[in-house]
């Protein structure tokens, strides 16, 4: 019974001093990932780059517009068709927004004396780029219809939804961009000019 007894009391004090410490540690650290450790292709750095003048941006218009009842001043919508790339840097991506407004818009006039074309002028004159610059866009195209159509049934000219154009920047611009391996894509060959080109 003795000898039992102080069995007992050896293990309990050889227990005890194991259980104290193990509540004492300290819990493990929970690791913590920096975003340095991220990929670069998961949240790539943004910067600034210069953007020369006349750098090509090619747009799509939101709609169609016919010269005939149209308001000069009328807002246009477009859509960047293809990303932008200068210098390795997208300055603009595929789906960013630009915008510009009617310049001029005159119905055709056809009579058996006389005859005046229809025409339908619009710029594009802003970009809003997708890390939240604008870019300033020099761009303005008429589009004319000389003839008319037999005792002037065709008087409109129009622009469809989905034209295509070349729009060069107006002047030299800082605006942020992000790094690519990517290189510029050729415009596409249905993609027109403006006035000035």
């Amino acid at each position: 019974m003795r000898i039992a007894t102080v069995l007992g009391l050896a293990v309990t004090i050889s227990v005890a001093p194991t259980l104290v410490r193990s509540a004492t540690e300290p819990p493990s650290p929970v690791p913590v990932v920096s975003a340095s450790a991220l990929p670069a292709s998961a949240a790539p750095l943004a910067m600034t780059t210069l953007v020369p003048k006349g750098t090509i941006i090619v747009v799509a218009i939101r709609r169609s517009f016919k010269s005939y009842g149209l308001s000069t001043g009328t807002k246009v919508t477009y859509d960047v068709v293809q990303d932008v790339i200068v210098d390795g840097n997208v300055i603009a991506k595929a789906g960013d927004v630009a915008e510009g407004q009617i310049l001029n818009a005159h119905e055709g006039k056809s009579t058996l004396f006389s005859q005046e074309g229809a025409n339908l002028r619009l710029s594009v004159d802003k970009l809003f780029t997708y890390c939240g610059d604008s870019i300033e866009t020099d761009f303005a195209r008429t589009e004319f219809r000389n003839k008319q159509g037999f005792m002037g049934s065709k008087k409109d000219v129009e622009v469809s939804k989905g034209q295509k154009y070349l729009v060069p920047t107006e002047r030299a611009q800082k605006v942020c961009a992000t790094k690519t391996s990517d290189v510029q894509s050729a415009p596409p060959s249905d993609a027109l000019p403006g006035d000035k080109n």
